[in-house]
Order: structure tokens, then sequence, then C-alpha cells
């Protein structure tokens, strides 16, 4: 027996982390099988219709994240954690760098 619920089209299906590289912080986007994109910001949650075919090129167009990790929305946690935390170390690395070439020219 299947259950008829009118959420089922937009369960997540896809989740993605990347570092925004304007605040140098973790950011998360999803993606539901109706093709929505969400994206949280500090102006609430962004909803973007997807268009294409390549959902991947279409995030880093509208979002401009980086090193992106896509993610199944059951990823275990432990894995999940240990994903974040190493896209938290980078994104840390490339805030030192950019202080650090800043300090270099001056």
């Amino acid at each position: 027996m299947t259950e008829d619920r009118a959420d089922i089209h937009d369960e997540l299906v896809q989740e993605f982390y990347g570092i925004n590289p304007g605040t140098f912080k973790v950011d998360s986007v999803a993606v539901t099988r109706s093709g929505k994109l969400w994206q949280w910001t500090d102006r609430g949650y962004q909803l973007h219709q997807l268009q294409g075919s390549d959902v991947l090129a279409e995030i880093l167009a509208l979002t401009g994240l980086i090193e992106l990790v896509d993610l199944h929305p059951k990823t275990p946690n432990l894995e999940r954690h240990k994903i974040l935390a190493d896209l938290t170390k980078k994104a840390l690395n490339m805030l030192e760098n950019r202080g650090e070439k800043g300090s270099s020219t001056s």
C-alpha cells in the first residue's frame, strides 16, 4: 500500500554544502523532487524553480558557492558532520590566506 501524500513531490532529494566566497561561511542548498531550490540567507529563505537539467551548474550560477559537496538527504549524521567540519576548515584557511595576501600587498 502506498501513501497518498500531497507533499511527496516536495521531499528533499539533494542537499549541497559549499563555501560562500564573500563571507567564507558554509552555506547549504536543498533541492526538492519538484525542482525547487531552497537556500537560507541572511534575508531568509530564497526559493528558485530550477530550469535546466544540470542542477549543479544552476546552483553554482545562482549561489556563487564554491567547493560544493553533494549529499543525499539521508546521509548519516556522523558523515554529514565530518563533511561540514572539512568545509569549515577549508573556509577558515581561505579566509586566513586572503588576510595574508591583503597584508602583504599593503
